[in-house]
């Protein structure tokens, strides 16, 4: 299978039903097929979960199949598992497992035993398969499973979400003030140095010795007091800093003559 860069994100479908978003993705397409392997993600709130949809699915399913899932709503152990399973490889190393103590790996490491034990007792594949069971025990484990997943949810949900929205929202305005950010330096960084350079053009017309003198030249800027230098009422760019625009510009103006 063919894998689409993870950087990009561009879902073919999309679906919002109250706080559920649904989302239709493609993971890339089956090197024996050639058809997209096709997953639905749903988003409520900090949850998340993901469904692999079946060979053939036909994108004009979408809204069917959303409609359909959002009844249920839940992940099924089978779903759960796997993204469980995922995570413990994670963890998992020829060498061992890797531990960091915090309380995310003690509770992997909790799933882990359990589903060790499960296994011994013969109903691991209860869990993990996405038939359909009959037997009363098999049905009580899958929907024992069940419960506990969502009790634990619910749990997140309650308790929790407001907080992860907040640290959500926090973290996508971090990542596009960022860029912009940087921007504003950069562009203040620039007309900063350029008022540097034109007062010291100046100076320099009036005393010849002081292009060599960058210490000096940048003294006499700051009594000059300029706008752009200014940091605040009573404080302005330092002394190194001024000094810094002024080789800086002088580096640039020998690559220019140089090139």
């Amino acid at each position: 299978m063919s894998h689409d860069d993870p950087s990009e994100y561009n879902p073919l479908r999309e679906r919002k039903i109250a706080d559920r978003r649904y989302e239709l993705h493609s993971r890339g397409q089956c090197s024996c097929c050639g058809e997209d392997v096709l997953e639905i993600w749903r988003w409520s709130g900090a949850s998340f979960a993901r469904y692999r949809m079946p060979q053939h699915f036909d994108h004009e399913g979408f809204d069917a199949y959303v409609e359909s899932l959002d009844e249920q709503f839940l992940q099924s152990s089978a779903d759960t598992l796997e993204d469980f399973y995922r995570e413990l490889l994670k963890v998992n190393s020829p060498e061992g497992i890797v531990a960091d103590y915090s309380y995310k790996f003690k509770l992997m490491e909790y799933g882990r035993q359990r589903a060790s034990a499960l296994q011994n007792l013969g109903y691991l594949t209860v869990l993990t398969s996405a038939d359909r069971v009959d037997k009363n025990d098999e049905v009580g484990v899958r929907l024992a499973f069940e419960l506990g997943f969502a009790a634990a949810e619910h749990r997140l949900m309650t308790a929790y979400e407001e907080y992860l929205q907040d640290g959500i929202a926090m973290s996508e305005w971090r990542s596009a003030g960022l860029p912009r950010a940087r921007q504003e330096r950069l562009r203040q960084g620039a007309r900063t140095r350029q008022e540097v350079l034109t007062a010291a053009n100046r100076l320099y017309e009036n005393d010849p010795s002081l292009v060599r003198n960058d210490s000096e030249t940048a003294r006499r800027i700051l009594a000059m007091r300029l706008p752009a230098l200014q940091k605040s009422a009573n404080q302005q760019l330092s002394l190194d800093a001024v000094t810094r625009h002024l080789r800086a510009g002088r580096r640039k103006s020998q690559n220019r003559e140089n090139s």
